[in-house]
């Protein structure tokens, strides 16, 4: 009866376990953010000791290889990376866009809200050499605070709080990014939930034609400039993970303390057992 009993359980929670795998699953409208434990050294090189605790999700849109993104947090950064196999090379250039909608601070309302410049609302590009046209104007990442709709912001350049980048060591485009949460355009606290785009580009100098290899989420990108990321009602939701909770440590002389205290109450209880008998 027991065994019963204890196999009914296991199956139980097997079930359980299988439906909330399922339900994660289905959830593409948004990406649940990995604790950050294991250092990023920001080269443009993912390697398994840096993203190995990270979130992977498959943002593959009009690539014919899987395009990965990355994602973790700790509590000041934002790590992004992004493997996209399907650009060998620097030849026609490519970038990465971060696109955001977090205000107010952490929150999602689907909306450009500010009405001066600069904003706080809008998106980071990072830019290959290719795309910048020389090894010295890509030293600088290319930030945009925008407003979008009747007005657009002047990019920032550098963006501040973004460091970032781009390599080809692994055969293919491969883009690492640090976001500060409190120094960047991007604002946000561990635990709250950003509207959030990403993705990554390849274009033709001079021909107004895109190719999103990767996208998150899929199809807001247009195959003809303007930038994708127009409106911040499509995007999907980014949750941040949050820091664990600091643990209470004992002083030393505390536990001394509470040890003196409770072998005093042993030997107290053995001396009322001794009575009674």
């Amino acid at each position: 009866m027991k065994k019963n009993w204890l196999g009914g359980l296991l199956l139980g929670v097997s079930m359980a376990l299988l439906l909330a795998g399922g339900v994660a699953l289905a959830s593409t409208g948004m990406i649940h953010s990995s604790l950050a434990t294991q250092l990023v050294s920001i080269d443009g090189t993912i390697g398994e000791h840096e993203w190995g605790d990270a979130t992977a999700v498959d943002i593959t849109c009009q690539g014919s290889l899987q395009v990965t993104a990355y994602v973790k947090n700790d509590g000041r950064y934002l790590y992004l990376a992004v493997d996209n196999p399907n650009i060998p090379m620097d030849i026609f250039g490519s970038e990465m866009g971060i696109f955001f909608d977090d205000e107010p601070k952490g929150a999602h309302d689907g909306t450009w809200t500010y009405s001066a410049c600069p904003s706080d609302e809008g998106g980071l590009l990072l830019r290959s050499p290719q795309m910048c046209g020389t090894p010295t104007s890509c030293s600088l990442s290319v930030g945009y605070k925008w407003q979008m709709g009747p007005q657009t912001c002047a990019p920032v350049q550098p963006a501040p709080g973004l460091t970032w980048d781009v390599s080809w060591t692994a055969g293919h485009f491969q883009w690492e990014a640090q976001v500060d949460l409190a120094a960047s355009p991007l604002k946000a606290l561990p635990g709250q939930t950003i509207g959030f785009y990403l993705y990554v580009a390849d274009q033709v100098p001079f021909v107004p034609n895109v190719l999103f290899n990767g996208e998150w989420p899929c199809g807001l990108g247009k195959t003809v400039l303007p930038y994708a990321g127009d409106d911040p009602a499509d995007y999907g939701d980014l949750v941040l993970a949050d820091e664990p909770a600091a643990e209470f440590v004992h002083e030393p002389g505390s536990i001394l303390l509470l040890g003196s205290g409770l072998a005093g109450l042993a030997g107290y209880a053995t001396l009322r057992w001794r009575t009674r008998d």
